[in-house]
């Protein structure tokens, strides 16, 4: 669990409670409102758990909503009726003032995510948040197994550490994971250390609510500074974001390399230098191609509208070992089935030697004789968030695998100069179409991401499928007071598919000296604005296709779309950055490879040009955005550099 503060006290916490009756309230469609204690207990952790910018923000936004409210209607907004504030949060969702639209936004963000963590709200609106398929008999869900002595959790720490070894690794994601068991498996004395706590199947309730505050960083509130702002999912916990991710499996494109090639120098990153590492990793975490049973209705039906019109549907392929279609991929599999590094990768490397260091917050690099010569950090409580006990890990070379975001910040922190560390930011922004069918979908049924359409790839726009639990998919949707919980009941008959835009938009990493943490700048352009139009445009087209009575675009200019007309009125509407609701999840390019350090911040071999002895390994150094999941590009480059250290 998350650090145990209060957000929403006093005043701030009865106008919180107001708000979130107004938003669900008790009655109507279904019984349960948002009301209750345990929705407010479970709204309060989660807030907790937002980085310190955006908690430390509410209580002045339950002031404002308090006052605004006088401003505009007369009266305070606790002084309203249950339907007055419900008609005042909804005319804020809907605002023309992007600002206002955001605070309404988050607000039914967290009632939402909150309300639907209960099972007896999902039975009341028609929804299972059970695997659908029984498990074969005698399968059982898959715990990684560590040697004794190799894993050190917050219980396991006696107060503060030294330790020394060959190589320390910080991150256990895609990137750390790879090197860490690479390097081991060469007779390397190895330290993984790992910001987050280990979770397992026996840990895993397939809720979003619980992996929001426990896996994910900052309760999923870690997001661009920008118009849109545009939340940035990112993993802290053993495993990285590939424990959170959707499995999903591309190599990188061939056109893409070719450009790096090119434009940056590296040479050697060429199919035939590429490929036996992608067949190495795709056998390691075991990328198959699932049947369509398991990829799910969604997946049918985007197939069928594709068929419909000529388009090519294919299935994706996914790092699963028999998955049985639970539906919560990024919420921990709780069957163990998604073969992420905290089931493969890190087990391995520690079967091998390494010694794995979870709950440890990195937060400088040693340098010695003008050579990077270890890590210093923090030993932090999960269940409380506080910091207990100091770091210090001497090692002959360092590798960075924090993540885009958080490997450039750590640079700067250590002073390291070279002007390209946080620039070139690209993150593949994504939305959303969700289409109402007249037959039940039942979304939750089936791997959350299933099937892609790549006939517009040429174009930067690639559509994939994506199921999120009610909270996050009704978070999204019109609807306010009543009118939400009549949007809830049709939850079994959405049907929503991803839209993503390989971005030409390049942002940059800050270190925000104020909070400790790293700020990412991002104004996405208006080429990848109209890019992303046409792309919801697309999808809608599909889905028309396939029967669908109206489709909900998250574009607020246009949010509805009733058939085909409407498509061809959303093609022809002005859409500008702040009518779009978008997220990301794949951010790259903030240390970037290149064969000189006027292009990039580390050589072919991954190591820095600024620092001897300091290697970078994550989506940092994968040049530019790929315009596909880019987990598998990632290893392959991180097993590539592993190589190159000795």
């Amino acid at each position: 669990m998350t650090e145990k503060r209060k957000v929403f006290t006093g005043r701030a916490a009865e106008i919180f409670s107001k708000a979130a009756s107004a938003i669900i309230p008790p009655g109507g469609p279904f019984l349960q409102g948002a009301d209750d204690a345990a929705t407010l207990a479970r709204a309060d952790a989660l807030a907790a758990a937002f980085q310190p910018a955006v908690r430390w923000s509410f209580p002045l936004l339950m002031i404002f909503l308090q006052y605004s409210a006088l401003a505009a209607k007369g009266k305070t907004f606790t002084q309203m009726s249950q339907l007055e504030r419900a008609a005042y949060l909804d005319a804020l969702e809907h605002h023309r003032i992007y600002s206002l639209r955001g605070i309404a936004q988050v607000l039914k963000l967290i009632t939402c995510l909150s309300f639907y963590d209960d099972d007896a709200v999902c039975r009341a609106i028609g929804c299972s948040t059970d695997c659908a398929a029984e498990a074969p008999k005698g399968q059982k869900p898959r715990t990684p197994h560590f040697p004794a002595g190799s894993f050190f959790d917050f219980a396991d720490y006696p107060g503060s550490i030294k330790a020394s070894c060959d190589v320390v690794v910080v991150g256990s994601g895609a990137g750390g994971a790879v090197v860490a068991k690479e390097l081991a498996q060469k007779g390397l004395s190895i330290i993984l250390v790992e910001e987050g706590a280990l979770h397992t199947v026996e840990t895993y309730n397939s809720k979003a609510y619980s992996a929001v505050v426990n896996m994910y960083r900052d309760g999923a509130s870690t997001s661009t500074v920008g118009t849109p702002a545009i939340p940035t999912m990112l993993g802290k916990c053993v495993g990285g974001t590939t424990a959170i991710n959707s499995a999903t499996c591309f190599r990188t494109p061939e056109p893409i390399l070719k450009k790096w090639r090119d434009e940056l120098g590296l040479d050697h990153l060429t199919p035939q230098n590429l490929d036996p590492l992608f067949e190495s990793i795709e056998k390691a975490i075991n990328v198959t191609e699932l049947s369509w049973d398991i990829l799910g209705r969604t997946a049918q039906i985007v197939k069928q509208g594709a068929d419909a019109l000529g388009l090519n549907c294919q299935p994706l392929k996914h790092n699963v070992k028999n998955c049985r279609g639970c539906g919560v991929c990024q919420y921990g599999c709780p069957e163990g089935a998604k073969q992420s590094m905290d089931v493969t990768f890190v087990p391995e490397a520690a079967r091998l030697g390494a010694k794995i260091f979870s709950c440890c917050r990195v937060t400088d690099l040693v340098v010695k004789n003008g050579r990077a010569a270890g890590v210093v950090g923090r030993i932090w409580n999960p269940a409380t968030g506080k910091e207990h006990f100091d770091a210090y890990i001497s090692a002959k070379k360092v590798v960075l695998a924090c993540g885009t975001l958080l490997t450039p910040s750590l640079l700067m922190r250590a002073g390291l100069k070279n002007r390209n560390i946080g620039r070139n930011l690209q993150i593949h922004p994504a939305g959303r179409v969700v289409a109402e069918m007249e037959e039940r979908v039942e979304g939750w049924k089936g791997v959350s991401q299933g099937v892609f359409v790549d006939d517009f790839a040429s174009e930067g726009i690639m559509l994939e499928g994506i199921f999120v639990p009610p909270g996050l998919l009704l978070a999204g949707l019109p609807g306010t007071g009543f009118s939400h919980k009549e949007m809830a009941l049709k939850i079994p008959y959405l049907a929503p598919f991803g839209v993503m835009i390989h971005d030409s938009t390049k942002g940059r990493v800050f270190h925000d000296l104020l909070q400790g943490k790293c700020l990412a700048a991002y104004q996405i352009l208006q080429g990848d604005v109209d890019k992303f139009k046409k792309g919801i445009a697309f999808a809608a087209e599909i889905f028309f296709a396939a029967g669908a009575k109206r489709l909900y675009t998250g574009i607020s200019k246009v949010p509805v779309l009733e058939g085909r007309k409407d498509v061809e009125k959303l093609l022809s509407t002005r859409v500008r950055p702040h009518h779009l609701e978008m997220m990301a999840f794949h951010p790259l390019g903030t240390c970037r490879m290149a064969a000189d350090p006027a292009r990039g911040v580390v050589g072919k071999d991954g190591q820095s040009f600024d620092l001897p002895g300091l290697y970078i390994a994550d989506g940092s150094v994968v040049p530019s955005s790929l315009g596909v999941n880019p987990q598998i590009t990632i290893m392959a480059l991180a097993k590539m550099i592993a190589q190159s250290i000795i």
